[in-house]
């Protein structure tokens, strides 16, 4: 229905708005903050928030014989966001968003090593044209390349893991067990370099920002599942590129980051990359 496209691009918009909160809140903090810390604290926050959520369910459904794939999908997402946490304070907003976006042009291959699926010709186009706009955007061969965008790359490989473990995973567990046992053990994982290497814990507005980058994370996560819940990827799909829109404008409002053109011609690929690989042929 066209009314639930219209509501699923409006909470995707409004998911990804979120997002970009997160980056701008995590690159404010990473001149003095660890990413240990704004790790730790994002799990946490994460798993407080979805607690009332969970509540009621009865205890017995979260009971799982999958223990081990939980335990591998939040390994690989923890990983991915000390990556990726990094690699924001480091890099321009919407470049760092931008490189996150090219999860969209791994996780075919990783499905493909992982589950057999097959990768049509339309897909296979859509990974090369999408790599292509990335080259644009990492520029290798110039000055202007950054080597710490391979690490961003990195972080995209180990968020396309975590996501073909949940694929892996949904055919026998449901989506409330999956979120839970990610900020479960997501939180339990970086609790531990937080207690052994944070000399001091954070306070003051630290934290606050801290507890900022838990929530807006939450909620952008929240509001992206209800989209996709209520609508059909391949309608609202563009929408994901908001963020980097959103990124760009905080990064030029706070930072004075202003885009190459390299980077829009690599932000235009990437996106024309999304839309053929959603595009889906029209049956009659």
């Amino acid at each position: 229905m066209k009314s639930d496209a219209v509501r699923g691009a409006l909470y995707l918009l409004i998911g990804e708005f979120f997002l970009a909160l997160m980056v701008a809140l995590i690159k404010l903090l990473s001149p003095d903050t660890s990413q240990i810390a704004m790790v730790f604290f994002r799990n946490l926050f994460g798993l407080l928030a979805l607690l009332p959520l969970i509540a009621h369910k009865r205890i017995a459904t979260l009971k799982t014989e999958r223990f081990g794939m939980h335990f591998f999908r939040a390994c690989t997402g923890v990983t991915g966001m000390y990556l990726y946490f990094y690699v924001i304070g480091h890099m321009p907003m919407a470049e760092a968003v931008l490189v996150r976006l090219s999860v969209a042009f791994i996780l075919p291959i990783l499905t493909w090593l992982w589950l057999r699926e097959r990768i049509t010709l339309r897909t296979f186009l859509s990974i090369l044209l999408g790599f292509v706009g990335v080259t644009f955007i990492l520029r290798p061969g110039t000055e202007a390349f950054q080597p710490i965008a391979l690490i961003g790359l990195l972080a995209a490989v180990f968020q396309g893991e975590s996501v073909v473990a949940i694929r892996k995973m949904s055919l026998t567990e449901p989506g409330h067990r999956i979120v839970f046992y990610f900020g479960l053990i997501a939180t339990g994982i970086s609790a531990i370099p937080f207690f052994l290497f944070t000399p001091t814990y954070p306070s003051g507005d630290t934290l606050y920002y801290l507890i900022g980058i838990g929530i807006t994370a939450t909620l952008g996560q929240l509001f992206i599942t209800e989209a996709y819940k209520i609508a059909n990827p391949g309608q609202i799909g563009l929408y994901t590129y908001s963020c980097v829109i959103y990124a760009a404008a905080i990064g030029w409002l706070f930072w004075d980051e202003t885009l190459l053109l390299s980077t829009l011609i690599g932000t235009a690929l990437i996106i024309t990359a999304g839309l053929v690989n959603l595009k889906r042929p029209t049956t009659k």
